[in-house]
Order: structure tokens, then C-alpha cells, then sequence
């Protein structure tokens, strides 16, 4: 991943995520994992994101908890933004 690059997004909401989107996982303070939402679903307050990563396969979070989505408006084909479901492996 090209870091110079790709940017995050501050202001979204777990509620924000769709699938085929990539976020930052961040079950604590200074660790950050990039994962690829497959699915998602929302149940009363609670989100639940199903991933495209083995060792993360499910998180789910508050509906108003913040997420870092990651963005990366210089080029179309990489790792972020939004894709079609067909296209998440």
C-alpha cells in the first residue's frame, strides 16, 4: 500500500461502512488494521461487519462509533473506497 497516497477519512460513523468498503480496525488506541467489509448489517444500535479477513472475519460496533474509512482519491482501481460485491474476494 502506497502510504504517501492513501488517505483517512475523521467523521464517519460504523453506520457509514458498506460493503466493499475498506476501514480501519481499531480495537484500541495505536493499532489500526485495514480491513474490506464483505457484508454489512445493522441490528438495533449494533453494526455488524462481516470481513473479508480470516483472522477478523466478523466486528461489529456501535452504530455511532467512529471509523476511519480509508479513501484514496488519486486512483480508481486500489485498495479503498467502495466496490461492487462482486468484486470482493
Amino acid at each position: 500500500m502506497n502510504t504517501s497516497v492513501v488517505q483517512t477519512r475523521v467523521g464517519d460513523i460504523a453506520a457509514d461502512v458498506v460493503a466493499g468498503q475498506w476501514f480501519w480496525h481499531e480495537p484500541w488506541p495505536g493499532y489500526r488494521v485495514p480491513l474490506r467489509a464483505a457484508a454489512v448489517s445493522r441490528h438495533g444500535h449494533v453494526v455488524r461487519i462481516v470481513t473479508t479477513d480470516s483472522a477478523r472475519e466478523v466486528v461489529q460496533y456501535r452504530f455511532d462509533r467512529p471509523v476511519h474509512l480509508v479513501r484514496d482519491d488519486d486512483r480508481i482501481d486500489s485498495m479503498s473506497g467502495v466496490l461492487p460485491l462482486s468484486d470482493v474476494a
